[in-house]
């Protein structure tokens, strides 16, 4: 995993850092940031399929100060594994409401189904084995040239923080969120 903070203390794991514009009260400036990528019409349309992709799951832990965003493209073969791995983590595994929540977002192209895709079908099947871990599934549908991961990640991240801003959630400056693959080859055993 990679946390990379911004300046307004939100970690987007990225090959680059953003720095949030503006000074003053942190939360507002996260909260501009959010809008300001919202306002452009080509991302919007984009976000909010997303965002309409997940209406109706789980609401934000107002506590939650964790979020792993794990884009899913052709990785069948571990991405259960990969879920298993957060499903191991405290304070999940002491029966405490977890601080954290997964967010799996399927992506492909125009021409895919994302809702009949394996990869979405395990999510979904993981989710409902665990029904108390906080997993949220979605997809995500990107033209060819728009199907590169930094901009998918972006989105994951855009979307986290606008759930977080709707949940108004008392400290978003100081939420982290991490991005994962989701066919790591290489998680620890256990």
């Amino acid at each position: 995993m990679v946390e990379l903070a911004l300046e307004a203390g939100v970690g987007v794991a990225s090959p680059r850092t953003e720095v949030l514009p503006g000074t003053g009260d942190p939360r507002q400036r996260v909260i501009d940031y959010v809008d300001s990528i919202y306002a452009s019409r080509s991302d919007r349309k984009r976000l909010e399929a997303i965002e309409s992709s997940i209406e109706g799951q789980e609401p934000m832990n107002p506590d939650l100060r964790l979020t792993v965003n794990i884009p899913a493209h052709h990785t069948e073969m571990n991405l259960g594994r990969t879920l298993t791995h957060y499903l191991k983590q405290e304070p999940y595994t002491l029966g405490v409401k977890p601080d954290f929540e997964v967010l799996v977002m399927v992506n492909g192209d125009n021409s895919t189904d994302l809702q009949t895709s394996r990869a979405y079908r395990d999510a979904m099947a993981f989710k409902e084995r665990h029904p108390n871990f906080p997993l949220i599934v979605g997809t995500g549908t990107y033209a060819g040239h728009e199907a590169k991961i930094g901009l998918i990640r972006r989105d994951m991240a855009l979307v986290s923080l606008r759930r977080a801003i709707e949940a108004n959630l008392p400290s978003i400056e100081n939420m982290i969120l991490v991005t994962n693959d989701a066919d790591l080859q290489d998680l620890p055993k256990g």
